[in-house]
């Protein structure tokens, strides 16, 4: 059991450094200054976009892009333009009433999401004009699922499983054991707070 509980911690504290590699790439972008500007329309020409986009903004979001695998798109929901601007930045119309993000609108914290209907995992923040008070727009970080939860059976050697839900017990990721399980068994699991506890007669 000994060996269980460090194989356990090791594959949490895996997927933690995975999910802190999205969150600091999506506070880096969040309080950028030029971010701020353009997605806050607040540059005076049609110029001005193009030249930061292209020396700034879209570089550094295809870097970070390249040497994190987890990530798969960048966008920015802007309120303040009417069209797509370059290669990341969409108008909030299409998404301003979907619930990720009226949620963003209202906290200054990363979302994490997950959509189970698509199998999509994917991140939201808001950002703010220059000022730091008035809303700009929202971004939306999608992360690859596979990549995120690669490899995690085969530390297993039949015998456990692993099973990963969001803070509304709604089941993330189910390896191959924990696929099994019925949805009374899932909700028996999901309301532990920690620790080892007896299960359908087992440990």
């Amino acid at each position: 059991m000994i060996g269980m509980n460090h194989t356990v911690s090791q594959t949490a504290l895996n997927l933690d450094q995975k999910m802190e590699k999205s969150g600091e790439f999506i506070s880096f972008i969040v309080f950028n200054p030029i971010v701020k500007k353009v997605t806050g329309s607040e540059l005076p020409d049609i110029l001005s976009y193009a030249k930061e986009l292209n020396d700034n903004i879209e570089p550094t979001i295809w870097y970070y892009i390249n040497i994190n695998r987890e990530m798969k798109d960048v966008l920015f929901y802007s309120d303040y333009t009417g069209k797509q601007i370059g290669n990341f930045i969409y108008p909030s119309d299409a998404v301003r009433n979907i619930d990720w993000y009226k949620e963003a609108v209202k906290t200054s914290k990363t979302q994490w999401h997950y959509d189970p209907q698509l199998q999509v995992l994917f991140a939201t923040h808001n950002i703010q004009k220059s000022d730091n008070v008035t809303f700009a727009g929202v971004l939306y970080v999608k992360i690859d699922y596979n990549i995120m939860f690669e490899n995690l059976d085969q530390v297993y050697d039949g015998e456990y499983g692993i099973l990963i839900t969001d803070s509304k017990q709604q089941v993330i990721y189910a390896g191959e054991e924990a696929a099994s399980l019925s949805e009374k068994a899932i909700g028996e699991i999901t309301v532990q707070p920690e620790g080892q506890f007896r299960m359908q007669g087992k440990e």
